[in-house]
Formats: C-alpha cells, structure tokens, sequence
C-alpha cells in the first residue's frame, strides 16, 4: 500500500481530532471578529492551501453578507511589502507546514498593517503557529506523501469549522454523519480506471459553490501525481472559453453533489452541465449523489446522502481515490512526483 493510501485512510481519525482540540480556538476567533468589528477576512496560502481557501469564501459570503472574503496576493507582502490597512481584517494563513519562507513574510507583513490572524497550520510548533493571534491545528500528523492528502482535507475542514464559528453555526455540525459518510467511502476499493482518462493528454475537472474548491484540488492532484494537463475551474467559467477544449472522448471530471436539503443547492446547473457533456460525447466520470447525472456519466464515484458542509468532505476523498488508483494504473509513484518537495519555497 502506497503512503498515499495510508494517509487518505486515516481521514477519519483526523477530522475527528480536528474537531475536538479546536473548539475553544474556534470559539475565541469568533468572539474576536464580533468584539473587532471585522468587517473582511483574506485568506495567504498557495498550492492545495489555496484551494481550501475557497470553501471558505463560499461559506462565509451565503450566510454573512457583511463579510467578504478575499485571497492575498503574496508578492504584495513579500515582494513590495505595500502597507495597507487590515485593522478590521482576519488575515487568515492556510500552510501546512508553517514554515515556508513566504508564508512567514505574508503573516508578518499582515501584523505590521494591523491585522487580526490565524494561522492553519499542521505543526503547532511552527513558526506561523506561534506568530499568529490564534492558530487552528489540523491535527494529521506527519504526511510522508508529497501530493498533500489527509492535510488538504483537514484544511477544507478547518474553513468548515472556521465559517461556522464565525456565522454561529458550530454547535450544528452533525459530526457522527459526516464521519459515517467518510467511513463509507473509505471503505470502497479504490476504482477502476478507464482506458479513455488513462491515454487522455488533458483532463477537465468542473464544480462550484463548497466544492469548487475540490474541483480545482482535482486539477492540482492530477497535475502532481499523474502528469496531466488540466482545467480545473466552475460549470459556468467553464462555458468563458474553456468548453472550447472538449471533443468526443474528453475526459471530463464532473463533482456535482445534490446539496444539503433546504439549502441553495446546485443540482440543476449539474444536470444541465451534464446533458451539454453528453451531447458532446465527451467522456464523463461523475463524483455525484444525483441519479439523473449517474445515468448520463461514463463512471459514477458516488457520494454519500449529504448533511451540512459534508459534501465537499466527501468529493475530496473519492478524488483522491481516482486519482491514487489513476496514478497507480499509470505506472507512477504517487508518494513521490517528478520535481517536487514537501515544503516549496517561492516568493
């Protein structure tokens, strides 16, 4: 068993870790935004950490119009170090490992300007975490893998936990059922891949709303670990250009989860995304809980019944599967991609 798989299977005891050792962290940020005035909060980080930044946006934007949420650019802090004001800003630092160079300078640069900061980190014991007002531990121990795993699904989680903090919606979490429906997934074999994703030279990987950010990890993933050249973007962007790329045979990676009941849900932009797929004759490979986009797809990843955030908790974890078993299948080494480190150093 690869150190990928291992570490996508200790998802369970990760979230559950998570969820109990940041209560009262989680509880003191939200008093600190109400007793602040903050009025909008920035998301520094790169790679998978930006990735996760996006659900957070999502979350915080539906259920708090008085807060937007925004992502840094960091060369402004560690390049031209433009002052600005953050007094009533949560900068919010999403890294890892807490030590990267440039992280560090966006975290430093955004105290000097005034901020309120959190840092989600994987060791508490890092450099972010013990700069930061507060720090948001995500409890995944060593990730030995260099395609972030466990630690990219701990981040999507800590933006869950940290959006409800802040909208006052954490004591609603319905833990168990999120941790049965991660339990579920993680006890299916890996899946099958088909020849069309195996040749294909591009991928398309499509989704919005809580799970835009899985569709852009997709991308990141199936760039790192199996060495294609992706899209990765929202069913509507993509019909800005994009859907230009398609062509019969297209592998086209569609996560569309049906949504929480009595919740804006997504359902119908998916079905209609599908049926324009399948006109295409492109090749569809659907992570989904919906049975009229399961008819239309080539290969359905289902998706346990959802609650709450779930949904982009469990998409993560079935991409991760497809694209363990796609890199496998590959003939590649997913612990270990061309190229790459655990920690990257970029300013």
């Amino acid at each position: 068993m690869t150190l990928m798989q291992q570490e996508i299977l200790q998802t369970t005891a990760v979230l559950s870790l998570s969820q109990n050792k940041n209560y009262n962290e989680l509880k003191a940020i939200s008093e600190k935004v109400q007793k602040c005035g903050i009025t909008n909060i920035i998301v520094a980080a790169r790679g998978s950490s930006l990735n996760a930044g996006f659900i957070l946006k999502n979350l915080i934007e539906t259920s708090m119009p008085n807060l937007s949420v925004g992502f840094e650019l960091p060369s402004l802090a560690t390049l031209y170090k433009v002052k600005r004001d953050f007094s009533k800003t949560l900068y919010v630092i999403v890294s890892q490992s807490g030590a990267s160079t440039d992280t560090i300078n966006m975290l430093n640069e955004s105290i000097q300007n005034g901020a309120t900061t959190v840092a989600v980190t994987n060791d508490c014991q890092s450099v972010c975490a013990k700069t930061a007002d507060f720090h948001i531990d995500l409890c995944a121990g060593e990730e030995k893998a260099v395609a972030a795993t466990k630690t990219f699904t701990s981040e999507v989680f800590a933006m869950i936990l940290l959006a409800r903090s802040i909208n006052g919606t954490l004591e609603n979490l319905k833990m168990d059922k999120l941790i049965l429906g991660v339990e579920e997934i993680l006890s299916d074999s890996l899946p099958k891949i088909p020849n069309d994703l195996l040749k294909a030279y591009g991928v398309m990987a499509l989704s919005r709303g809580n799970t835009e950010c899985v569709a852009k990890e997709c991308g990141l993933k199936l760039m790192e670990c199996c060495y294609k050249f992706v899209y990765a973007g929202t069913t509507n962007e993509f019909h800005h250009g994009p859907k230009a790329l398609l062509n019969a045979g297209q592998p086209v990676i569609l996560i569309a989860p049906s949504g929480s009941k009595g919740k804006v849900s997504n359902k119908e932009n998916y079905i209609k995304t599908a049926q324009f797929l399948r006109e295409l004759d492109t090749f569809i490979i659907a992570i989904t809980d919906i049975d009229e986009i399961s008819k239309l797809a080539n290969l359905t990843l289902s998706l346990p019944a959802q609650e709450d955030d779930a949904e982009a908790i469990f998409a993560t974890l079935r991409v991760q599967q497809l694209v363990l078993s796609l890199s496998l299948a590959l003939g590649l080494n997913p612990d270990a991609p061309r190229n790459l480190k655990k920690v990257t150093i970029t300013k």
